[in-house]
């Protein structure tokens, strides 16, 4: 995990301590859940037997809002619980929206950057690489990044976090309450993050699947003239369906074992709620009207709770389903930091060779953060003035990064007056 986190915050642009901030609005918004969700026993109680409330420390808050009869407490005290709620909703929908600002926000410059790069990195980094591969990386990997890994990540911190409050708050209210959640809790994450690795399976299969799509749409439909020409619509058809039908099986397996935390923790829930019931009644002797208040409280923080753990798991095996888009574009921008040191150190052998003069070595930087600066063209006075032809003779050039030459002892005549397309 800390690998992937780390390939993660590598990826990431501008400013990290935006993190920091988004952190510290989650921590308030749940402390805004524990306090509303706390507050509700008590005020049970209260409307049960208001005078609990004239004996309590909220006594003087009574006298100050000039609340005196029974009905005037429990009004009061409704309108007050609303008021919190509605601000716990509030700031609830705010930290929503700027986890979704930051994230497609870190999508754009994830894009950006990716195309900045491909574009400036030297062209022969391009000779082994197959364009879909590029476009696909552009296009889908980078919003499988965004959707299912940095999205998700910030909603389990979200969660985990609102989780920890409220099970303090179980733990103070009822300590029974909070071993029922943690039997619940528990068990259901740990055999939902063993099943996940089925997920990263699934969603490298996704990814191949899509990119073999994207590369038969683009030879069928980009090369269309020779397609007609050499009568191979049949064949683009048969490849496009094959690989679709393999991407939309991998598809169903993953979206269904996302339902399947939210099913299976709301059916334990029930059942574990009424066997605490049945046990407090038979077991320990305690009246239902004695549990009012504490069940209540458990049912707020259960509606809590249990959309909190089944986004956990549904945000872990999202991130297991995009573990290899993760690393597809974590290693090809480290690829194109390396291709770029190897011309960088290329370039210093031939210039120490042929002792040429330092300014006028390309400067290439770290593609995968910055765009190449090319050396400023130095204007010239006048055209090539020759007689009668230019010739080339036995010209070999290999590229930097291969072992081979791409062209050897070859050799070419222009001549005065003629246009040669090579």
């Amino acid at each position: 995990m800390s690998q992937y986190l780390s390939r993660m915050l590598y990826l990431l642009s501008g400013n990290r301590l935006k993190l920091i901030g988004l952190l510290g609005s989650f921590i308030f918004a749940s402390l805004l859940e524990a306090l509303g969700v706390g507050l509700i026993a008590p005020f049970l109680s209260v409307a049960a037997d208001p005078s609990i409330a004239r004996n309590s420390a909220i006594n003087r808050l009574l006298q100050m809002l000039n609340l005196q009869s029974d009905s005037q407490i429990v009004t009061g005290l409704a309108l007050i619980l609303i008021l919190l709620f509605c601000l716990k909703t509030v700031v609830y929908f705010l930290c929503k929206f700027y986890i979704l600002k930051y994230s497609y926000w870190q999508k754009n410059q994830l894009e950006a950057r990716l195309m900045r790069t491909y574009l400036r990195i030297p062209y022969v980094f391009h000779l082994n690489k197959n364009s879909a591969v590029l476009i696909k990386n552009i296009v889908v990997e980078a919003h499988q990044f965004t959707t299912n890994s940095l999205i998700p990540v910030l909603e389990i911190i979200s969660n985990v976090i609102v989780m920890a409050m409220l099970l303090v708050l179980l733990a103070y209210s009822e300590i029974s309450l909070l071993l029922v959640a943690l039997i619940i809790i528990l068990p259901t994450i740990v055999i939902f993050a063993r099943l996940s690795h089925r997920v990263k399976a699934w969603g490298q299969i996704m990814s191949t699947e899509n990119h073999q799509m994207i590369a038969a749409v683009n030879h069928g439909l980009g090369g269309l003239k020779e397609t007609k020409v050499v009568g191979c619509e049949d064949y683009f058809e048969q490849a496009l369906d094959v690989h679709s039908k393999a991407y939309a099986q991998a598809a169903v397996k993953a979206d269904s074992f996302r339902v399947m935390p939210r099913i299976s923790i709301e059916a334990i829930l029930v059942i574990f709620l009424l066997a605490f019931i049945v046990f407090s009644q038979l077991v320990t002797g305690r009246s239902l009207s004695d549990l009012t208040s504490v069940m209540g409280m458990f049912a707020v923080a259960a509606i809590r709770l249990v959309p909190a753990v089944s986004q956990i798991l549904s945000a872990l095996s999202q991130i297991r389903f995009s573990h290899y888009a993760l690393d597809m574009l974590y290693l090809d921008l480290k690829e194109i930091e390396r291709f770029n040191q190897q011309l960088l150190q290329s370039d210093s052998q031939y210039a120490s060779t042929h002792r040429l003069m330092p300014k006028l070595m390309p400067k290439y930087k770290g593609a995968a953060h910055q765009p190449i600066e090319s050396p400023p063209l130095e204007p010239t006075p006048g055209h090539l003035a020759f007689n009668s032809e230019v010739a080339l003779e036995h010209i070999t050039y290999r590229y930097p990064v291969s072992e081979s030459p791409a062209i050897k002892d070859f050799s070419l005549t222009f001549r005065k007056g003629e246009s040669i397309a090579l």
